[in-house]
């Protein structure tokens, strides 16, 4: 087995080396093979990310920064969630449960545990036993049981994983399918520019159409005056200002469109220009799910993407191999070692400095199992209602009926 192989396994799930290189060769084999279908995972997460960057930038300089920026942020939060998957160290510290006792009708005590229950309590445990291990969401408590996502695959914390790394294989799987298809996208998208050329081309021909027939309307309206007016103004007054006044505006008219189209020109280089070398990745994506590709392609991306995750997931729960335990219960001694130290050394510093012996306070901890604090500790005994024949029985004084001294 190369060395290569074995620091990019130990280095991308921060495993202990020492430890590491004492397992088996086929456990080692196992988490080499999950890490490098990673490796295989993360080359798409690039790719994907230069395609999709340079689809939004339309530039190779922006494409190669952000795009490493990009690919390193998924890939990293794929490796997060791969390095979490391993036992927790409180799957350990949730032990501290104390043996109940309950009487028998004939007097004699048995365990809580004990297999003689009635049939119905048996099946229900069963039941909720079975929902336990298959749960996807975390139920409320019920009144008989509590129904959590403490089984092997966590219900809630498993749904929100699905979902992000779901989004994260779609977010790749359009931009890589594209890449594979560059040269229909480049067709998709000189098509799409010419549309919305020949839509801004009719937009500013009808903005320019109505006002020159604002124009027209004024000088034809002047003309109507001046003919159905022309015996009763005079040459040199009201006839002259109208003549005036049609001569503006034909001018202006004229200059109106000239400049219009002096301008509409330059509006029109100016938008080609900006539209020339973008992509319009909505409608490209839109058109992405056609293509003969896309579909090999979305399966290899998840593929990638979740067989990791459940080769680690199956090492994890696997009774065969070694190094997830071995890991835990490392990771425990170092915590609980410190965590002794550290308690050592506060109750001398409070003997030495302040004559005060913490031992006692240390002892009566709000939690049961320090250094992990997952059992609380019942200070209180748990008060239960009770009947009022229960509250009488309780003083259990016999009546007595005396004579009524006066």
């Amino acid at each position: 087995m190369t060395d290569w192989k074995k620091n990019i396994t130990i280095e991308v799930l921060g495993l202990e080396r020492q430890l590491w290189e004492s397992v088996d060769i086929s456990e080692q084999k196992a988490y080499i093979n999950a890490i490098l279908h990673y490796v295989g995972f993360v080359i798409c997460a690039f790719m994907g990310s230069y395609a999709l960057l340079y689809l939004i930038s339309s530039s190779f300089l922006l494409t190669l920064i952000t795009g490493s920026m990009l690919g390193l942020i998924l890939s990293s939060i794929v490796r997060f969630s791969l390095i979490i998957l391993r036992k927790s160290i409180f799957d350990v510290s949730k032990s501290y449960k104390k043996n109940q006792v309950i009487p028998l009708l004939n007097g004699t005590i048995l365990n809580a545990k004990n297999n003689s229950q009635p049939h119905s309590s048996r099946v229900r445990k069963v039941v909720i036993g079975f929902i336990n291990k298959i749960n996807f969401i975390k139920f409320p408590k019920w009144r008989f049981a509590k129904i959590t996502g403490d089984s092997k695959i966590p219900g809630l914390a498993m749904m929100i994983r699905l979902i992000i790394l779901s989004t994260i294989g779609l977010l790749l799987t359009f931009p890589i399918a594209c890449l594979f298809h560059f040269s229909e996208v480049e067709n998709l998208n000189t098509i799409k520019r010419e549309q919305i050329k020949q839509r801004f081309v009719l937009d500013a021909r009808k903005n320019l159409d109505k006002k020159t027939s604002l124009f027209r309307t004024n000088i034809e309206e002047i003309k109507n005056q001046i003919s159905k007016n022309i015996g009763i103004y005079q040459v040199n007054g009201l006839m002259k200002q109208k003549q005036k006044e049609l001569e503006k505006l034909n001018k202006d008219l004229d200059g109106f469109t000239i400049e219009n189209e002096e301008d509409y020109q330059k509006q029109l280089k100016i938008f080609s220009d900006q539209i020339g070398d973008k992509y319009f990745v909505i409608s490209i994506f839109y058109a992405a799910v056609n293509f003969p590709l896309f579909f090999p392609v979305f399966f290899a991306v998840f593929y990638l993407l979740f067989y990791s995750h459940i080769k680690l997931i199956l090492i994890k729960n696997s009774k065969i191999y070694i190094y997830p335990k071995e890991s835990t219960r490392l990771y425990k001694e170092a915590i609980e070692k410190e965590y002794h130290e550290t308690q050592a050394y506060l109750k001398q510093f409070l003997l030495k400095n302040y004559q005060y012996d913490a031992s006692p306070f240390m002892e009566n901890s709000f939690y049961l199992n320090p250094p992990y604090c997952t059992e609380k500790r019942t200070f209180f005994k748990k008060r239960l209602p009770i009947t009022k024949q229960a509250f009488l029985d309780h003083f259990n004084v016999p009546k007595k009926i005396g004579n009524i001294e006066n």
